[in-house]
């Protein structure tokens, strides 16, 4: 799955309230109450941040990947073929 991350100060639901699910002692994620699309994912590490995946956004395109994370976790048959940063964990 891909997100985009945000500061929290610069984010803001205009409509809504999503539901909250703690999946693990430091993250939270949520989701539309309706449909059960995930919204947001908040880690306690990071807490000025909010990362929401780009599938949830109408016009993804300004959101131009920076970094690829977790790529010690990737299946073997993904290939990245650019030259961003990369992030084991």
């Amino acid at each position: 799955m891909t997100f985009a991350e945000f500061e929290k100060d610069s984010f803001k639901i205009v409509q809504g309230s999503p539901k909250e699910y703690k999946s693990s002692k430091k993250v939270t994620r949520t989701f539309c109450e309706s449909c059960g699309s995930p919204l947001c994912y908040m880690n306690t590490d990071y807490p000025d941040k909010v990362e929401l995946p780009v599938g949830a956004f109408d016009d993804p395109e300004p959101l131009a990947t920076q970094i690829h994370i977790w790529t010690s976790r990737k299946p073997s048959w993904v290939v990245i073929g650019d030259d961003l940063p990369q992030r084991e964990e």
